[in-house]
């Protein structure tokens, strides 16, 4: 549970009625809400507990009412902060010692008190976390007491099993006895210190036998062997610089079930080479361009189920008789295919090459796509009959259909739109069918929704061009997602019909398209729609588009009638959608089960 910007006055009245029951986590902003909620008698399963705004109000509460937490984080801006946490601590006694496992201090001055608090009060806390919150830099000049803090950890803590550390200088020496001293340490994280550890440093963590997670920035791996056990499950190293030898020692961790690596972003910062030992491998995430090489490299990672990469560019092996061995090229597309990794179902790239060869031919199995960039999106996933869920963070655009913008929206001086005016503005093109017209017809008889005006449809009623007929995957400006914008008297909310008409029909519109689209589907002359959505992905049944201009709330419903299993359709930061009319898209399409989302930042027309 989570409240933010809301009055005191509010959050107090609010805490005392709300049935506490499930309330496991508080992140407290006001100091007065710890004290109602420790009142509370069903504030005992509390688990979570953010204390920063307690103790470092002018007059902070007692800790001792509040139940034991098995999570605290704490903000230790100052020494003072760090001797008000000793003392709350002192008052729980053996209460806290029992309960508390997990900490989180954040801080600068303050942290030597708080470790010195902690370890006093809690010296059995399995998994601490440390964030500095000094400049960034390889040493820190202003934490006169590093030395002390470091003495802490190694002397304070006997059972710690998980250490995060964030920006806090540690230099190899210093990780050395800190390794001998955390015999039982099974995670280690040392994050925000340019080029302050090196393999050489690493090379102690043999000694700890049981650690399997391991995350480490800006590491230099030159070496043919890698510092650390074969028992290690997860690895992560960022800014690293990781040479094609040192990248090969990666398959004697035959434990890794979880690799992610970022370079620095220099072409040559990560080498590469196979990793067919890593058999037990299920999650990977590589700052690299997936070709052939790479899949090749990652077929014996039979365990992988999710990949995450940079890019992509499989593309067709080239042929030394050029344009002329077209009908060759044919007869031997079978034996062309690229290595296919059967076992991945989740795929998360920043972007496509123009040129890759679609999903289906190397990511049989893939259910889950995620890209940063939707351009040629529909194009990779043509033909793929296993993906369920797209997500598209920027740009793309929707598949093209024929005649997406030939239809005119006529309102009327009334208010609302009525069926015949709507019926006889969205015929179909010349390549339509009658079967769409009806089903349009069908659709205008309860179009007529009282909907306020959305500035997104009159932004495009004004700007948007009629848009060509276009059957390929790859267009953008001239495909659906721009849509046909009729003169200014026929537009949904347009500068010319505002004043006759008050109240918007932008459903109304949105319903007849819809319906126009999901018939020529199944009409003839609709090939080409089918061929561009319910053909793509017949499969598809959560879709999430974000920051993509040129869609628009036509386009939208036009794309979900022709995916027929589709069941949640998300739209965010699309200026050019009409959220008013996607609220009534799942009543308008006849399926009560899709959930829909669309949300930007203006929605209603200023006046």
């Amino acid at each position: 549970m989570q409240f933010l910007a809301l009055p005191e006055s509010f959050l107090l009245q609010l805490i005392g009625r709300i049935a506490q029951d499930d309330v496991k986590s508080l992140r407290a902003t006001c100091s007065r809400l710890c004290g109602l909620v420790a009142s509370a008698p069903s504030a005992r399963r509390l688990t979570c507990l953010r204390a920063a705004p307690l103790l470092s109000a002018p007059s902070p509460p007692s800790l001792s009412r509040l139940p034991p937490a098995s999570f605290l984080d704490f903000n230790a801006r100052n020494a003072d902060c760090g001797h008000r946490l000793l003392s709350a601590l002192r008052a729980r006694g053996g209460a806290l010692e029992r309960s508390l496992r997990s900490v989180r201090l954040s801080g600068r001055d303050g942290l030597l008190s708080a470790l010195q608090a902690l370890r006093l009060a809690c010296p059995q806390l399995e998994r601490l976390e440390i964030r500095c919150q000094h400049s960034y830099r390889g040493r820190h000049r202003e934490c006169a007491d590093l030395g002390r803090c470091l003495a802490e950890l190694e002397d304070g803590f006997p059972g710690l099993q998980e250490l995060h550390l964030t920006r806090f200088p540690i230099s190899s020496a210093q990780l050395v006895h800190l390794c001998d001293s955390l015999p039982d340490l099974r995670a280690l994280s040392v994050r925000g210190l340019a080029a302050a550890l090196n393999s050489d440093s690493l090379s102690h963590l043999h000694r700890l036998s049981n650690l399997v997670s391991l995350s480490v920035d800006h590491l230099w791996l030159q070496g043919r062997s890698f510092p650390c056990g074969p028992q290690l499950r997860s690895l992560e190293l960022s800014d690293a610089t990781i040479s094609a030898d040192s990248f090969a020692t990666l398959n004697s961790l035959t434990c890794l079930t979880s690799l992610s690596l970022w370079g620095t972003g220099a072409r040559s910062a990560l080498g590469f080479a196979p990793l067919g030992g890593l058999t037990a491998l299920r999650r990977l995430h590589l700052e690299l361009v997936l070709d052939r090489e790479v899949l090749a490299g990652l077929a014996g990672c039979g365990a992988l189920t999710s990949l995450s990469a940079q890019g992509a560019r499989v593309t067709a092996p080239e042929t030394a008789g050029g344009a002329g061995c077209d009908a060759a090229d044919a007869a031997a597309a079978p034996a062309a295919l690229p290595p296919q990794l059967s076992g991945v179902t989740r795929l998360s790239l920043e972007g496509l090459d123009g040129e890759c060869l679609p999903l289906a031919a190397w990511l049989p199995a893939l259910r889950s796509l995620v890209l940063d960039d939707g351009e040629g999106v529909w194009r990779a996933v043509a033909g793929h009959g296993c993906l369920t869920s797209l997500r598209v963070a920027s740009g793309g655009s929707l598949p093209a259909a024929p005649g997406a913008g030939e239809a005119a929206w006529r309102p009327e001086a009334a208010g609302g739109v009525e069926a015949e005016k709507v019926a006889a503005a969205l015929v179909p093109a010349a390549g339509g069918c009658v079967a769409a017209a009806a089903a349009a017809r069908a659709a205008s008889a309860l179009a007529t929704v009282p909907v306020p005006p959305c500035s997104a449809c009159a932004a495009v009623a004004k700007s948007a061009p009629l848009p060509l007929p276009r059957t390929s995957y790859s267009g953008t400006r001239d495909s659906l997602n721009v849509v046909a914008a009729p003169p200014p008297a026929a537009g949904p909310t347009g500068a010319a019909c505002r004043a006759q008409f008050p109240r918007s029909s932008s459903a109304a519109a949105l319903a007849a398209a819809a319906a126009l689209e999901k018939g020529c589907i199944t009409a003839a002359g609709g090939e080409a729609w089918a061929g561009a959505a319910a053909a793509l992905a017949p499969r598809l049944q959560r879709l999430e588009l974000t920051r993509m201009p040129l869609i628009t709330a036509r386009g939208v419903a036009a794309a979900a009638a022709g995916l027929a299993n589709l069941t949640e359709l998300r739209v965010s930061s699309c200026q050019s959608v009409c959220r008013e009319a996607c609220i009534w898209l799942p009543q308008q399409l006849g399926r009560p089960g899709l959930s829909v989302v669309c949300s930007h930042a203006s929605v209603y027309d200023e006046h």
